[in-house]
């Protein structure tokens, strides 16, 4: 579903901002990372809250791909300066 509605184009996207970001973060599947990467820089364009959500987004990236623990992810993450982001659903 949300695969299909972010072909409707980047003012769409904002309308599932939360769980494109949430799938981002969550999925195992290699398959997708590229598409939801793409879909969440676009829509960083929207304003500081949605950059932030990318720049997480990387973030967890680079830590998920340095095969780390949630408990390390999270640490990481909390020290990275990246700013809180609020992204409404």
């Amino acid at each position: 579903m949300i695969m299909s509605l972010a072909a409707w184009g980047d003012g769409s996207l904002l309308r599932i901002a939360w769980p494109l970001f949430v799938t981002a973060i969550v999925t195992d599947n290699c398959r997708y990372h590229d598409w939801m990467r793409n879909r969440l820089q676009r829509i960083s364009k929207f304003g500081k809250n949605y950059e932030r959500a990318y720049q997480y987004r990387l973030k967890m990236s680079q830590i998920r791909n340095a095969e780390r623990s949630k408990a390390g992810a999270q640490v990481g993450l909390d020290s990275g300066g990246l700013g809180a982001f609020v992204i409404w659903y």
